[in-house]
């Protein structure tokens, strides 16, 4: 009997590899596109006072950013990059930012 990839789990899982793989190997936003991402995230910052984010949201974030597969530990002179909004690790330290794919949210919003 011949399985379909919709039930043949090793179909499933080189398709997955492949995905990853691309995932990975994929290049951050242009730099117009980071340029605009930044200035969003400032603007953001600076309209709720320049808050920072507490050592406790900070370690949460970089733990999370640490295990998805659009972080790149070593991008940035080794404070990471994001692959999604191409943010560094400073990213993390603004009480106002949140994760482009919604792995992680604004202080703001979490407070809410």
């Amino acid at each position: 009997m011949i399985r379909d990839d919709k039930t043949n789990p090793d179909l499933w899982d080189e398709k997955a590899s492949k995905m990853l793989e691309q995932v990975r190997n994929s290049p951050p936003p242009s730099l117009g596109q980071m340029a605009v991402n930044f200035a969003t995230s400032m603007s953001q910052w600076a309209s709720k006072g320049f808050k920072m984010a507490t050592e406790k949201t900070r370690k949460e974030r970089f733990a999370t950013c640490e295990k998805c597969d659009f972080w790149k530990p070593k991008n940035f002179g080794g404070m990471g990059q994001c692959l999604k909004c191409g943010c560094s690790g400073a990213k993390m330290h603004l009480a106002t930012s949140s994760c482009p794919i919604g792995k992680w949210g604004s202080e703001e919003l979490d407070k809410s």
